[in-house]
């Protein structure tokens, strides 16, 4: 089975709705894969517990993590306070890692790598949406890639191929429908993106993050 932790600040103030919305919208992609156990970690259970006390219960096994958070360059956060932060990364030893947040993969990911991760996705940058009605496109494009991942057998490498194609498909269907400003602030995003990890790690499935 694969153990998955997903967290998300649906109470920030700025941008709550929409990571409780890019959140439920990944759960709904994976809501009827028998082999994922998601747990899902709002502002209440992360301000509850810290972020060790949910990984522990894994008991060292591996995981994948999900993060709807802000983000700076070395932390994510929950209500302005670290939650996720070079303090913790050891406990993200085997794990893979996705940060949908910003500068995350500025420090944070090498971090994490550093001290065992084995592949972590994350934005060098500022990450954003314009149009509310547009919103979501912008979260079905962040969770092209993760969602892809967790309800096939493809490796990482043909996800990501998923992930661009679902993006530039998008960009074009922003600019065919007037758009275009909407359509920019998406592909800036896209630029912002970055995977780290080692090459041969890109032939990972999610299999390999079986429990």
């Amino acid at each position: 089975m694969l153990n998955l932790l997903v967290t998300f600040d649906h109470n920030d103030q700025t941008r709550g709705e929409y990571f409780l919305a890019s959140q439920a919208d990944l759960v709904s992609k994976i809501a009827n894969i028998d082999l994922v156990f998601p747990k899902l970690l709002n502002s209440i259970s992360c301000q509850d517990n810290s972020i060790d006390y949910y990984i522990r219960q894994y008991n060292g096994n591996k995981f994948v993590f999900i993060g709807y958070l802000h983000g700076s360059e070395d932390a994510l956060f929950i209500r302005e306070v670290e939650y996720v932060n070079l303090s913790n990364a050891y406990l993200f030893s085997q794990s893979l890692f996705y940060a949908c947040s910003c500068y995350a993969a500025k420090n944070l990911g090498n971090i994490l790598l550093q001290n065992g991760c084995r592949v972590f996705l994350g934005f060098s940058a500022k990450i954003t949406t314009c149009t509310n009605e547009i919103e979501p496109i912008f979260y079905e494009c962040e969770n092209a890639f993760i969602s892809h991942f967790l309800t096939s057998d493809n490796t990482i490498q043909n996800c990501l191929k998923f992930m661009y194609d679902k993006y530039q498909e998008r960009i074009r269907f922003l600019v065919s429908n007037s758009f275009g400003f909407d359509a920019s602030i998406l592909e800036e995003n896209l630029s912002a993106f970055e995977i780290l990890c080692n090459k041969e790690d890109l032939e990972l499935t999610r299999r390999d993050f079986f429990s």
